[in-house]
This record gives C-alpha cells, sequence and structure tokens, in this order.
C-alpha cells in the first residue's frame, strides 16, 4: 500500500527510509513492504519509506547483525 502525501501524514519519528537496495529486497522478502518510493532531491538516488513497527526494528536488527560486507577496494 503507497501513500501519496506520507510526508504529511506520519511524522519522521514513524518512518524510515532505506537507501539501500539489497536492504529493501530483504525487508520485501520477510513480508515488510514499503508505503513510498521516492527520489532524493540532492543526490537523486531512489529511497524506499517504510513505516516503523517491531516486525521492521527486527528486521533491521537481524540485517545488521548478519549484512554481507562490502567489498574491499
Amino acid at each position: 500500500m503507497f501513500i501519496k502525501n506520507w510526508k504529511e501524514e506520519l511524522s519522521k519519528d514513524e518512518v524510515y527510509l532505506c537507501f539501500s537496495f539489497p536492504l529493501f529486497k530483504f525487508l520485501e522478502s520477510n513480508q515488510v513492504y514499503p508505503i513510498a518510493k521516492e527520489i532524493h532531491r540532492t543526490t537523486n538516488k531512489v529511497f524506499t519509506v517504510f513505516i516503523k513497527n517491531e516486525k521492521l526494528q527486527e528486521l533491521l536488527k537481524q540485517w545488521t547483525d548478519n549484512r554481507p560486507e562490502k567489498s574491499k577496494l
């Protein structure tokens, strides 16, 4: 379910902005879906917006504890 005017309806404390495509895919694979997709006005990068809840917080902790390491140059 997308919320077109999420910036007006929800406070910053109620949402999680995700700028990581792998994290986005991980959340979707665990049945947590964004309420919006936006383009950052400064970086022009796509980000997704999720409503904060207990399941999201648990998955973010799981991601942090187990996320793949970035390739070292």
